[in-house]
């Protein structure tokens, strides 16, 4: 079966399983992250302690940060990860996947549209709320790892991803005045000004003001 413009089922289905084994095996184990840091896992610490938590949004919100560590920490350990759309993001769009799936009994068919672009009006507003709140972060790596501030950025962004879909699925369809075409373009242009060494080069921001190696 292919969705239009060509697109496959089974390469939807191999990408959102790649995204679940991601989350599935930072789930599995704690322990510390390769590296100089000494960064200690979170994601199999947080997911046991969420069930133990009696308000359902605050293990709601617990359960989606650990999904969001898990497939972050798979890409520190050097496990397989999607890319999507890098590496030191890549724990966003499991972590959604992930709990739409498992928590919120979403089918496979949801999920495969949700990796569409053009699935729906709110898709597209959601994902404009959000990136409208992501533009001119820095990415400073501390010590060139991707593990500071990188890995607990991806459970930030999963909450904030979600919480851009809850506020896109209440509002008027279309009233949203800022386009996702308009915050795309912010943001290149925002990345073109941002001073270079604020680009990943480990020159600026936390990298600088956290030695540890």
């Amino acid at each position: 079966m292919k969705y239009e413009g060509g697109i496959n089922r089974r390469n939807l289905d191999f990408i959102l399983k790649a995204m679940e084994d991601s989350v599935r095996g930072g789930l599995k184990t704690g322990g510390l992250l390769p590296g100089p840091l000494g960064l200690y896992k979170k994601a199999y610490d947080l997911n046991k302690k969420a069930k133990k938590i009696k308000q359902a949004e605050a293990r709601f919100l617990v359960r989606l940060s650990a999904y969001a560590l898990a497939a972050a920490e798979e890409n520190a350990m050097g496990h397989r990860i999607v890319t999507a759309p890098t590496a030191g993001s890549a724990g966003v769009m499991p972590a959604i996947a992930y709990l739409l799936k498992y928590n919120q009994k979403c089918t496979q068919d949801n999920l495969r549209q949700g990796l569409m672009a053009a699935a729906a009006v709110v898709v597209e507003d959601s994902a404009a709320i959000a990136m409208e709140h992501h533009l001119g972060m820095t990415c400073d790596p501390v010590a060139g790892y991707v593990q500071i501030p990188c890995i607990e950025r991806c459970a930030m962004g999963a909450v904030k991803a979600y919480n851009s879909f809850l506020i896109a699925s209440v509002e008027t369809p279309g009233y949203n005045p800022v386009s996702y075409d308009v915050v795309l373009r912010t943001m290149a242009a925002t990345g073109r000004d941002m001073s270079a060494k604020y680009r990943e080069t480990s020159q600026g921001g936390l990298a600088v003001y956290m030695v540890k190696c």
